[in-house]
């Protein structure tokens, strides 16, 4: 009876040493496909993030005036071609364009154009108050500062005072302009050749002379003004148009001849 109820004991512990050992191997396996679900987790948890960091920024952009635009990251100092040669033509012709009007800025001005009552400007050197066109010197802010003065006072003897009363115009009109070679060894710098004319009216209509004006235009990129109160007064608002493309001019110099194409 003895033997009996060991031999008993021996396999109901044998069973339960079975049993032990199919549950372990079955917590072993749980526990081993929690470990892989975790790791695969985290590897996707990883790849999303450094997908989310490599995304490109936002390329829309709202415009304090409601206006969206595309921007794209760019150095500071970059500059588009078309940008640099579009702030060129647009800085000459507001420079060497006066019609005895103020430059409209808006679709009805354009179809009331106010007369231009000039700006006066002293030169110091000749002792002489004349009056240059406005848009002459609302332009004349696309100019470094230390070129702006002088300009000023060379336009000051070269603008008919004639033009504000309608007797003369003058028209610049660009018949080329260079793409934009960068200035070597100087960072955001390029060179512009510009090949025009300047036309001169009488009585409005009548053309008086056709001057050439070739010339080689130097730009670099400077910081665009922010929109802000400084900007608020119309003035003001005008004057910043001429530095959004975030450029300016530093010098203007005569194209050779062996330069024209």
């Amino acid at each position: 009876l003895l033997k009996i109820n060991i031999m008993t004991t021996i396999k109901k512990l044998k069973t339960t040493d079975t049993e032990g050992k199919g549950k372990f191997a079955s917590l072993m396996a749980i526990n081993t496909l929690l470990g892989v679900s975790s790791i695969l987790l985290l590897l996707l948890t990883t790849a999303n993030t450094i997908r989310i960091a490599n995304k490109p920024a936002p390329s829309l952009v709202q415009l304090r005036s409601g206006e969206a635009v595309t921007v794209q990251a760019a150095d500071s100092n970059h500059r588009e071609d078309a940008v640099i040669q579009s702030f060129v033509s647009n800085s000459l012709v507001g420079m060497f364009t006066f019609d005895g009007t103020i430059p409209p800025t808006t679709p009805e001005e354009a179809l009331k154009p106010t007369p231009d009552p000039g700006i006066e400007i002293s030169n110091p050197k000749t002792r002489k108050t004349r009056k240059i066109a406005t848009s002459t010197y609302l332009s004349s802010f696309a100019l470094a500062g230390d070129r702006r003065e002088e300009f000023l006072y060379n336009m000051v003897e070269l603008t008919p005072q004639t033009a504000f009363t309608g007797e003369n115009q003058v028209a610049f009109v660009a018949n080329h302009i260079s793409k934009p070679i960068k200035v070597k060894g100087e960072k955001g710098k390029w060179q512009v050749d510009v090949v025009g004319v300047l036309y001169t009216f009488q009585g409005g209509t009548k053309l008086n002379k056709a001057i050439p004006f070739n010339k080689r235009v130097t730009v670099e990129a400077v910081m665009p003004p922010k929109y802000d109160k400084e900007f608020e007064t119309p003035m003001a608002a005008k004057i910043a148009q001429y530095r959004q493309a975030g450029l300016q001019i530093t010098q203007i110099i005569e194209l050779q001849d062996k330069n024209l194409k």
